[in-house]
Parts: structure tokens; C-alpha cells; sequence
């Protein structure tokens, strides 16, 4: 079974300046959006618009590997690991 390696995972709310703040300290690695409409969506897009400085989203990546894994399991290519 694919991995997307080990990750910490949080809830909460986080306010904008504290990603920007993270990011300019070089503390944020990734960030990304998820639901049911979009599988994962990059910030980048986001901050470039607001001329806010971005991290790199490469092939190895968090961000990459995390979308390629849910739309793998999305389209059928590999079976979601918590069901069944």
C-alpha cells in the first residue's frame, strides 16, 4: 500500500498571518486545502496572488504526495485504506 509518510496532524483555526508569519520564519513546510469538492489544493495560488512568499511544491513534497494518494484512491487506481 502507498504512503504519504508521517505527518502531525492538527484541527483548529488558523489565521492567515499566522501561516504568512510562519512561512516568511521558514517554519511552514506545507499547507494545503482538502474537501470533497477539491482533493488538495496548494496555497501557493493564493499567496502568490496576495504577493506573499511561497514554498516550493516539488514531486516529493507533503502537499504532492498527499494529493496524488487521495486522487489515486479518488479515481480507483488504489483502494482507501480505511475502508473495508
Amino acid at each position: 500500500m502507498p504512503s504519504i509518510g508521517a505527518c502531525r496532524r492538527e484541527e483548529r483555526k488558523v489565521a492567515v498571518k499566522e501561516q504568512v508569519d510562519a512561512l516568511k520564519e521558514g517554519r511552514l513546510e506545507s499547507a494545503f486545502g482538502a474537501g470533497t469538492a477539491v482533493v488538495v489544493s496548494p496555497w501557493s495560488d493564493w499567496l502568490r496572488r496576495h504577493r506573499l512568499p511561497t514554498s516550493p511544491i516539488t514531486p516529493d513534497s507533503f502537499t504532492s504526495r498527499a494529493k496524488d494518494f487521495l486522487n489515486d484512491i479518488r479515481t480507483g487506481k488504489i483502494e482507501d485504506p480505511l475502508v473495508g
